[in-house]
């Protein structure tokens, strides 16, 4: 890393989820492109790749259940940052909001539904008819759909982890097209490798799905479609799963 910092001119940005130290800080919601007709496959592409963390697709009514509900509430966060501003980032996800635990279940539910996530007041209609649905399910059911979605979802509880994805101090779109060329370095120990291979599997996903999302071609050649290009090594690849 100094070496590429001083002698090639490279930006380096550190991502080590795991560790207690200063490092560079990621929030996968940042991600998402609201209000654009990409929306909908950002935020899509987020909760099935959080819900199935080893790759084997959406197995049961269950984790398919939790994905549209995940969806549902990602949706709905980010939409009230664009309004008031509040935080929208993987530990604060609606339903066990640390910001208001006191706030019963039916009434965040009910928030869904009545909220107001467009400048003229309307609702959002996925997050809304999640919430009436939610809110119509027999107690044991429902109960059932947030305990599959909060199994996958514990890692974000982790206080270190929580400093580390709070915020964006960079985008995934910024390593290919900065100012300057950029090395980012994943990092992880052998002994936290398996808990946060869930979350490096979502940052690789969102990598692939972002930047190879569009290839064109000139007199039988590739263009590219990005400032830069980019050399991917990952080590023990196998570890993060099937990805597409």
């Amino acid at each position: 890393p100094g070496w590429g910092k001083k002698h090639a001119n490279n930006g380096v940005l550190r991502f080590e989820p795991g560790s207690s130290e200063s490092c560079a800080r990621w929030n996968p919601l940042d991600e998402v492109r609201l209000g654009t007709a990409d929306e909908t496959g950002d935020i899509r592409n987020l909760t099935e790749t959080i819900i199935d963390p080893k790759g084997k697709g959406l197995e049961d009514f269950w984790m398919q259940s939790a994905a549209n509900l995940l969806e549902a509430i990602i949706t709905h966060v980010l939409y009230k940052r664009e309004r008031e501003g509040t935080p929208a980032n993987m530990q604060a996800y609606y339903l066990a909001d640390p910001d208001n635990p006191d706030m019963k279940l039916e009434d965040k539910l009910k928030e869904m539904v009545e909220y107001g996530h467009y400048a003229d007041g309307s609702t959002h209609r996925l997050v809304s008819s999640m919430g009436k649905a939610m809110m119509a399910k027999p107690e044991n059911e429902r109960g059932s759909v947030i305990s599959t979605m909060d199994s996958v979802l514990g890692i974000y509880k982790d206080p270190v982890v929580v400093k580390n994805t709070e915020k964006s101090d960079f985008h995934i779109i910024d390593i290919m097209n900065a100012k300057k060329p950029v090395s980012l370095y994943l990092i992880t120990t052998p002994d936290n490798k398996d808990r946060l291979c869930p979350l490096l599997r979502l940052l690789i996903n969102m990598m692939l799905k972002k930047l190879a999302a569009k290839v064109d071609y000139k007199d039988g050649r590739t263009v590219m479609a990005h400032k830069r290009r980019l050399l991917m090594m990952l080590d023990e690849f196998p570890s993060f799963g099937k990805l597409q």
